[in-house]
């Protein structure tokens, strides 16, 4: 949609909550949630105003739920879900949503449910082969496809797809491209995850001589940028790397490395 009036209608059909954000998963950062009817103008605004031209702005509900994202690869028998990725918005973007953490288990306990779910999406879509992200929520009443991108979006993601499962989905997309196919040598061992290091203003978040040490504990490692680049109203300064047997354990790690990056940084 192009204009506040089709934003208005098309709320009143979806309902609050709900989300505006661009059509090009290229600006998702951009996406705004609007919890009530005073919120939709300036939802709608700041969304379309990272739209690409001649792309438009989606309105869709903000379901509850865990969100999860499905990554596919193909199969003999068409696509199949080889990884799911868990996310944790920061609260400090809101109303825009913007993970800081992102968590990969190869034994997801959500994986049954979402494989079907996926598999119906990618049917309806007419896509029997290649590469595909799914983002979805997993409701009481079951996983609920929000939206689906033919193509991997995020190669840090894809990174931590193959530390725990041996799958490297980059090269099997490239391999697709190219009219062939690459066989997946599978391993499935544990968990690992990602948290981003980021918040308002230009004041990185990092301790001094971060670069110096990059191990925080024995299982999280720190990478700093460069330079710090904008996701959405946040600057993001690097982030830290934690494996572990399960969700729950990289998690707990994940946290535990936050915590000690926040008391180096204060006693410095």
């Amino acid at each position: 949609m192009d204009s506040y009036d089709q934003a208005l209608e098309a709320a009143h059909q979806v309902g609050f909550p709900l989300v505006c954000k661009p059509a090009s998963p290229r600006t998702r950062y951009a996406a705004r949630q609007a919890k009530a009817l005073p919120e939709l103008a300036e939802a709608f605004s700041a969304a379309t105003a990272r739209t690409r031209h001649g792309t438009g702005t989606v309105i869709e509900p903000l379901l509850d739920g865990i969100e999860a994202t499905a990554y596919t690869g193909d199969s003999p028998s068409g696509p199949r879900v080889v990884a799911i990725s868990h996310a944790t918005f920061d609260p400090q973007a809101e109303p825009a949503l913007v993970p800081v953490e992102v968590v990969v288990d190869a034994d997801d306990v959500c994986a049954s449910a979402i494989e079907a779910a996926a598999s119906r999406a990618l049917a309806a879509l007419g896509h029997p082969s290649g590469p595909a992200q799914l983002r979805l929520r997993i409701t009481s009443t079951g996983p609920r496809i929000v939206s689906v991108a033919t193509h991997l979006t995020e190669p840090l993601l894809c990174m931590l797809i193959e530390q725990v499962t041996g799958i490297d989905l980059i090269s099997q997309a490239g391999h697709h491209a190219c009219g062939g196919a690459l066989a997946a040598d599978e391993n499935r061992l544990g968990a690992t995850a990602i948290r981003f290091l980021q918040g308002p203003g230009s004041a990185a978040p990092l301790p001094p001589n971060a670069v110096m040490h990059p191990h925080i504990t024995p299982y999280s490692t720190l990478r700093p940028y460069p330079a710090d680049h904008p996701v959405g109203p946040l600057q993001r300064s690097g982030h830290v790397l934690v494996s572990g047997t399960n969700y729950q354990q990289c998690t707990a790690r994940l946290r535990s490395a936050a915590s000690g990056i926040r008391s180096a940084r204060l006693s410095a």
